[in-house]
């Protein structure tokens, strides 16, 4: 690079560009010309690869906020589908022709038990659906989304919140870049914290990210409504909802947001609605005169599979065979005849023959079998009750004396083999005392094949499967339908008459039963107690959602606060935390609560040291009202004195990987803390920017302070930082 200017400078001199020197000059600039270019070439690159990781770090980011525990559970528990069931879906020709070429909504209908969920999943999991959708020629992606309401779920599993939750997480997860031009303030904070931290990228490390308040209804619906209309990046929506029936808020509210999204649509937007439910008048008024097909008219051959897979490869029928060639397929007949398209009563039924085929009945027994069911499930339901054994009703009534000692010093941990063994005696138990109308429900999938041979709990301990499957374990009613009958006031005296003497509280019974399942999960290793485990969170945080949600209810209904459990569960899990090995700047080890981060993201990410938390700021996130109160009601208690992060603000936004209870909760604890002298302009720097950001936010929101009476400005406090 020296010699250019000599070169030049000779280069001047020369008569022609084949003089040597002048070749040589040239060829030392163009040369400089292509280094440049290379790294500006190089740096666009980089800073491109930048820009594309800080927005998938902002993705992720919304995606987490989206996620909800069981958000996938209920899909995973319906049953699959007998083979060779509901093949005919796709040579029905006004479905196909929908699939292919058609908008709007196709609703499946069909009465209770009907196995409207099976073939919902079915569609849902089946290629042919997505390969029909593929038939129009359109260059926009295909995005299948699907949500499955279960009444007898979570709130999320049943409420517009989750709804909306689960298909925005399904849409931005397929198409992410709809994240950016939808989700606003969510996506860019996130963004350009990784642009002005770059460093962060490499490790993909999360610490310190932008926090995210919990979603209200409001912004899901706007967020959904954007999708929808938006066209910067065109989609063609498959939304299949199963259980409308189920829905457990207003359902008038439910079927406008569902009407709404197909009129809404943007200019190059097209949305498939696939529904289902029970044939309500509200469903029918809506819907009725679309697309639809009622399941029961279509369902024959599908239960005579149903019952001759389940009864013909049993021995007995064989023999039965020999003997009276023709009886076995008449007496198969009557079932699929008699089911008049209901499922649930065949499998009921099979389970009874099953029963006595075990007991080598004749043919003529097996029909007596038969026609002693009824016809129709709540008369069926009675008739199952009343087969109970007088003994394990006595022994419903002793229930209320036995005691459980829930926590020891040293707790003895359970290990895998004694869980199983516990809940093959549930199994037992619940099939004698239930009268089968309850049944534990895995979210592992198992083959028909395998179901039909083991059990669902036979397939959970015989098949090559995992501890983490026994702690999501459930007990639930068999259907939607049973539920429905123990709600009626005549089954509900019923019960009271088989056991006059009961004093059973169920919140308190399952409260101690998820500190129980906490105890239990203290036999797992640190990080598999608390880190988050491809989609599940580590194995605590589910039992503890669920034991906090028991204890809210007693809290609700006594108003007392339930200070004796909550401390228990702070001495374990404390414990635990000491375990860890982990120890904050100050030497002590960090209080449990201060791994809930843990929930979202691998590898761990902790709560900041300086916020301090305390069994007292998770009781505020976990909207405790009577057990806060009773903290922060002692003589000498200095509120605004607190160490770490002021108090009020666990109540504005939760901490990572904590999704804070629904608003009617926060807004007491809120109110609470103000009561109690709660200062809103104490600054505190929470990491990530400056709180002030939350506290005005909040303020538009009016969540912090009564509307005045009067009018007047509804600006925010002009000094709160």
């Amino acid at each position: 690079m020296n010699s250019i200017p000599a070169n030049h400078s000779e280069m001047c001199k020369y008569k022609d560009a084949i003089t040597i020197g002048y070749q040589r000059t040239s060829g030392y600039i163009m040369n400089l010309v292509d280094i440049s270019a290379a790294r500006v070439s190089s740096v666009n690159r980089q800073l491109k690869e930048e820009e594309a990781k800080c927005s998938q770090m902002a993705v992720r980011s919304v995606l987490r906020t989206l996620q909800f525990r069981a958000m996938d559970d209920r899909h995973d528990q319906i049953e699959e589908a007998h083979k060779q069931t509901f093949e005919w879906v796709f040579r029905q020709d006004s479905f196909v022709q929908w699939l292919e070429h058609g908008n709007g909504v196709f609703w499946i209908n069909g009465k209770a038990g009907a196995g409207k969920s099976t073939l919902m999943k079915f569609l849902f999991n089946d290629p042919r659906t997505r390969r029909h959708l593929e038939v129009e020629s359109s260059q926009d992606p295909l995005v299948l989304a699907g949500v499955f309401f279960h009444d007898r779920g979570t709130t999320l599993q049943k409420s517009q919140t989750g709804l909306l939750k689960s298909i925005l997480h399904q849409i931005i997860g397929h198409t992410r870049e709809l994240a950016a031009v939808t989700c606003g303030e969510r996506y860019s904070s996130v963004y350009a914290f990784y642009r002005k931290n770059p460093d962060k990228l490499v490790y993909e490390d999360i610490t310190n990210e932008p926090m995210q308040h919990e979603w209200s209804r409001d912004e899901l619906l706007r967020t959904f409504k954007k999708i929808l209309q938006q066209n910067a990046f065109p989609i063609r929506l498959f939304l299949l909802i199963d259980g409308l029936d189920e829905y457990e808020g207003d359902k008038d509210e439910l079927v406008d947001l569902l009407q709404n999204a197909v009129s809404s649509l943007g200019r190059n937007s097209r949305i498939k609605l696939c529904l289902s439910s029970r044939p309500w008048n509200i469903f029918q008024d809506a819907f009725g005169d679309g697309l639809n097909f009622r399941l029961q008219d279509l369902t024959y051959r599908d239960i005579s599979l149903y019952v001759s897979g389940s009864l013909s490869s049993r021995a007995r029928v064989r023999e039965l065979e020999v003997l009276d060639g023709n009886s076995t397929s008449e007496l198969f007949d009557e079932i699929v005849h008699k089911a008049d398209g209901v499922f649930l009563w065949v499998k009921l039924v099979v389970k009874s023959l099953i029963n006595g085929l075990r007991n080598y009945d004749s043919i003529a027994d097996l029909r007596l079998r038969l026609e002693a069911f009824p016809k129709d499930l709540e008369p069926l339901y009675e008739r199952m009750i009343g087969e109970i054994d007088e003994m394990y009703v006595k022994e419903a009534r002793m229930s209320e004396g036995h005691q459980t000692k829930i926590l020891d010093d040293k707790p003895e941990y359970l290990t895998a083999e004694d869980q199983v063994a516990r809940c093959m005696e549930v199994d037992g138990r619940l099939r004698s005392r239930c009268a089968g109308l309850l049944e534990i429900k895995f979210t592992g999938i198992y083959s028909y094949e395998e179901t039909l041979q083991y059990g669902s709990l036979q397939a959970e301990t015989k098949l090559p499967q995992s501890r983490f499957a026994l702690l999501k374990s459930t007990v639930q009613y068999i259907h939607q339908s049973v539920k429905d009958y123990f709600k009626k006031p005549e089954i509900v005296s019923l019960l009271r008459r088989l056991c006059p003497d009961l004093q059973f509280e169920p919140h308190e019974w399952l409260q101690r039963a998820y500190l129980r399942e906490i105890r239990d999960c203290l036999g797992h290793p640190f990080q598999t107690f608390i880190s988050k485990r491809e989609k599940e969170p580590g194995v605590v945080w589910g039992p503890l959602d669920e034991f906090m949600h028991h204890t809210r209810a007693l809290e609700l209904k006594y108003e007392i606060p339930q200070t004796t459990q909550l401390n228990r569960l702070d001495t374990m899990l404390q414990r635990e935390s000491m375990l860890g090995g982990m120890v904050n700047t100050d030497g002590n080890p960090p209080h449990w609560s201060t791994w809930s981060g843990g929930r979202v993201s691998d590898p761990l990410v902790n709560v900041p040291v300086e916020w301090k938390t305390s069994l007292l700021t998770f009781a505020i996130l976990s909207g405790l009202e009577k057990s806060v109160e009773h903290t922060i009601s002692r003589p000498g208690f200095m509120i605004n004195q607190h160490p770490g992060r002021p108090l009020l603000h666990y109540a504005i936004i939760a901490q990572p990987g904590y999704s804070s209870v629904v608003d009617s909760f926060r807004m007491a604890q809120w109110q609470l803390l103000l009561e109690y002298g709660a200062d809103p302009t104490i600054h505190f720097f929470e990491g990530h920017g400056d709180e002030s950001e939350m506290l005005t936010f909040a303020w538009q929101n009016n969540k912090l302070y009564p509307e005045p009476e009067e009018e007047e400005s509804h600006d925010p406090p002009k000094d709160i930082s």
